[in-house]
């Protein structure tokens, strides 16, 4: 329960205490030896991290938090992936558009693998979200076919939302595309 509360703590902006809480339980998980866990908790306090303007730890956290992901113990592909996404997240806010597309990527492979269709929407979109950072940086006469295929992503994750029936998504994800 205290694990939920962190994660409520997280989502109402109360990142101090979100990290206080999810930082304790992590402790506790990991003296238990109970990984789902130790890394859910981590994965609040990581988001808590990035959300209390913390970006280097955030992203010292997430990268721990990958490699003991993939130790062959654990092995557990979705916190895996939920790590990358928020290095991805992390990165391009820090303007690291190489990294941001990087992670992103690394994930999008890891849930396209693993069938996790929830997860390849938000990071289709995250994609998408990247490719028009960099926009900007493209050499003119590229632009316009560039712009094309971000379009191209954006209606390809409104696809996959709607088969997922995820209405909510599909209309945040449209009023992206035409901002």
């Amino acid at each position: 329960l205290k694990t939920l509360l962190a994660y409520v703590l997280l989502e109402e902006k109360s990142y101090l205490k979100a990290i206080e809480i999810a930082t304790a339980q992590m402790q506790f998980f990991s003296s238990k030896k109970i990984a789902f866990g130790a890394l859910l908790a981590w994965y609040i306090s990581a988001a808590a991290t990035a959300g209390n303007k913390t970006d280097s730890y955030c992203i010292e956290i997430c990268e721990k938090a990958v490699k003991i992901c993939e130790n062959a113990q654990n092995n557990n592909h979705y916190f895996k992936i939920l790590f990358q996404e928020l290095l991805a997240n992390t990165y391009l806010k820090l303007n690291d558009k190489e990294n941001a597309k990087m992670y992103c990527e690394l994930a999008l492979q890891s849930a396209i693998s693993n069938q996790l269709l929830y997860l390849q929407v938000r990071l289709n979109k995250l994609k998408a979200a990247i490719a028009r950072e960099c926009l900007a940086q493209q050499p003119d006469k590229e632009k316009y076919n560039y712009a094309q295929q971000i379009i191209k992503m954006y209606n390809k994750t409104i696809d996959l939302a709607k088969k997922l029936g995820l209405k909510i998504f599909v209309k945040k994800i449209a009023k992206e595309l035409t901002s």
